[in-house]
């Protein structure tokens, strides 16, 4: 199984956007009751702030990095 590759949210945000001009979508992870929360979110490009305002995310990897299944 390939590792993803999991950027630490207070030493880097994401940037960019994809073909269509929208933002990158990521997988992000932050803890709740020291138990680990997924969700999707993405920065705005202006503000440069988690568009579901998520504050805590520690963690995140681009949806594009993550592997699919095969079939």
């Amino acid at each position: 199984m390939p590792k993803l590759n999991w950027r630490d949210a207070s030493k880097e945000l994401p940037d960019g956007t994809d073909e269509d001009g929208l933002p990158m979508m990521c997988l992000t992870l932050s803890f709740h009751k020291n138990k680990p929360v997924f969700s999707e979110n993405w920065i705005h490009s202006t503000t440069k702030t988690w568009a579901y305002g998520d504050d805590k995310v520690k963690y995140w990897v681009y949806l594009s990095e993550i592997p699919l299944p095969e079939e």
